[in-house]
């Protein structure tokens, strides 16, 4: 899993995003890092292994301009910088961020593969084709492997710059390669734009006098976060626009009750194993509480446990650096009980 925050609205971006994501990157992830912002001249991006710490050793947040910007953080997944988010389509016009996983569309991951070769023969590469393994990456026919988010990336670029619709290119690509993940976008030609697509995963929407934020947990947010429904796709903006309408209806029924028995196991799984990370604590108190094939809302019900007994002081995080990917530092936030 991964965790990442937007923001789009009258104020630099970067240090912005910055304070979001030191709040929340060792939640669920902290190994990876980067960082897009859109300013008049495009696309501004670079993203690293390793956790903030490392990135802000090599790179200055004053070198990234503009109002509008996407942030990221990934779990140890293996490879080196190309792994990391952003993604931005082969002509720079498209920067995406992503998190979550196939899921229960892991059998269709053929179709990746495919969109990637016929993207190849047309001319058009994804940035992260390399020839290093790495884990979730697709062989194309040239030999290289193109990460799944990149493919997404240069997908939507590509419906885009033919057709121009924002929503159109998220809605036409991402229900034709299904994963259980929450997708953001910018598109360079649209400043304060930031458009989404959610499948079964936890994101919130914030519109301050500043702006609108975007990301995958309330903690990401200074204000009053409200839940974008699943199967959804639209885009916000920093003038207040919210469009919001179904991404397919090819997908199962997505099942939105809270287990009633979720927020007991949480706090017991904190008080009885303190420590752990999220991703730790969901496979303990939650994953057992779903069972189902349809659609689920682990990732879902986690986080709100989480941010229900971080909002009733039921619980704090403690930082600790460890070792990542080829030893280069990632952050995570380790859960304790205040008792």
């Amino acid at each position: 899993m991964c965790v990442w925050s937007a923001y789009a609205g009258n104020r630099p971006a970067a240090p912005l995003l910055w304070d979001s994501l030191r709040r929340i990157e060792g939640i669920w992830a902290g190994f990876y890092t980067g960082l897009v912002t859109l300013a008049d001249d495009g696309l501004h991006w670079e993203k690293c292994v390793g956790c903030t710490e490392v990135w802000q050793k090599q790179y200055r947040l004053d070198d990234f301009p503009g109002c509008a910007g996407l942030i990221h953080s990934r779990t140890a997944s293996g490879g080196d910088a190309n792994r990391a988010h952003p993604f931005v389509g082969a002509d720079g016009v498209v920067a995406l961020v992503s998190q979550g996983s196939t899921g229960i569309f892991k059998d269709n991951v053929e179709k990746f593969t495919a969109c990637g070769n016929a993207m190849l023969a047309r001319g058009r590469k994804c940035r992260s084709a390399v020839t290093e393994e790495a884990t979730r990456s697709f062989i194309l026919t040239d030999g290289t492997r193109a990460s799944m988010s990149d493919i997404v990336a240069n997908a939507v670029e590509e419906h885009y710059l033919e057709h121009g619709d924002p929503v159109a290119a998220m809605k036409t690509v991402c229900s034709a390669l299904p994963e259980e993940s929450a997708t953001i976008f910018l598109f360079r030609d649209r400043p304060g734009f930031i458009g989404f697509v959610n499948v079964d995963q936890h994101v919130v929407c914030d519109f301050e006098e500043d702006g609108v934020w975007l990301s995958v947990t309330s903690l990401g947010v200074s204000g009053c976060a409200v839940e974008i429904p699943g199967n959804s796709v639209g885009f916000v903006t920093a003038a207040g626009e919210f469009r919001r309408e179904r991404l397919t209806d090819d997908y199962p029924p997505i099942d939105t009750r809270i287990p009633e028995k979720a927020l007991p196991a949480f706090r017991a799984a904190v008080r009885e194993n303190p420590g752990l990370t999220l991703g730790r604590l969901c496979d303990i108190a939650v994953r057992p509480l779903f069972e189902h094939r349809s659609l689920e809302y682990r990732a879902v019900t986690a986080y709100r446990m989480l941010e229900t007994l971080a909002a009733a002081g039921e619980i704090r995080f403690e930082p600790e650096l460890v070792p990542g990917w080829n030893d280069v530092p990632g952050r995570i936030f380790k859960t304790y009980p205040t008792e």
